[in-house]
């Protein structure tokens, strides 16, 4: 049971192409997100930030490095394009203390759950920069790389692949259970660490494009592309799951967990 002079679990909820407007405690008339906006009622809600970027990889450089992404060389990649795509050239500076790192060495356990998007060769993963576990996508799902003329996602576990998804539009159903998959990692996570302190950096694919969602979460939402407005009920369903635990488990008064783009404490 932690004590008041432990430090406070670090949850940092990151979600891709998720915008002020799509929460329903922002004012959205097609999502409905009761979870988030429970957290937001419970917790406080800002309405005034500054994003690092509007695009994945330099966003993310400005989230682990509190820089903006050009100094951090991470604003375009080596043939100017905004983004980092798979076998990239570039990646996080290897001298770059970044958020985990920093958290380490104060004695945080440490994990990334979902996208890293700051370069896929070894150098450059997050298990060599702070982190003690990661799993998830190293790029955005849109990346996928064609094996045998299929669209493949590696979803990688520390530095090995641990299954093959198939990717692009047209396989969204393969995508499906990618939010699932983050919750229960994070939870087992979590639960392998509850002891404290930890830090987690639960990274959303969705709704990133090709968005997905299970089935029961596409009769949640009133959008016209239900996959989109499915994804976005799917996450707020994910954060409720992590909420739910930290209070079964008596951490709640003792973690912060903060959501982006739009940000919220609890």
């Amino acid at each position: 049971m932690p004590t008041r002079k432990t430090p406070p679990n670090i949850i940092l909820i990151f979600c891709d192409d998720l915008g002020y407007g799509d929460l329903s405690a922002y004012g959205s008339v097609w999502n409905q997100t009761p979870e988030i906006d429970q957290m937001m009622t419970e917790g406080l809600r800002f309405t005034n930030f500054y994003a690092g970027a509007p695009v994945c990889t330099p966003s993310r450089a400005a989230l682990m490095t509190g820089s903006l992404a050009r100094r951090v060389d991470l604003d375009l990649d080596a043939e100017n394009r905004w983004v980092l795509f798979p076998n990239a050239s570039k990646g996080i500076n290897p001298t770059e203390k970044i958020l985990p790192e920093i958290l380490k060495e104060a004695g945080y356990a440490t994990a990334i759950v979902g996208k890293w998007h700051l370069g896929d060769q070894p150098q450059y993963l997050p298990t060599k920069h702070g982190f003690d576990f990661w799993y998830g996508l190293p790029y955005s799902n849109d990346m996928a790389i064609r094996v045998n003329d299929e669209p493949i996602l590696p979803l990688m576990k520390n530095e090995e692949v641990e299954e093959r998804i198939k990717g692009g539009a047209k396989n969204r159903e393969h995508q499906a259970t990618l939010t699932q998959k983050y919750t229960e990692a994070s939870l087992k996570w979590i639960d392998e660490h509850n002891e404290g302190p930890f830090f987690l950096y639960l990274s959303h694919t969705m709704p990133h494009v090709p968005v997905a969602a299970r089935e029961a979460f596409h009769q949640q939402t009133n959008h016209p592309n239900t996959a989109f407005g499915g994804s976005i009920a799917e996450v707020s369903w994910s954060t409720g799951q992590l909420l739910e635990y930290l209070k079964e488990r008596g951490l709640s008064d003792n973690t912060l967990v903060v959501d982006r783009p739009v940000f919220l404490i609890e």
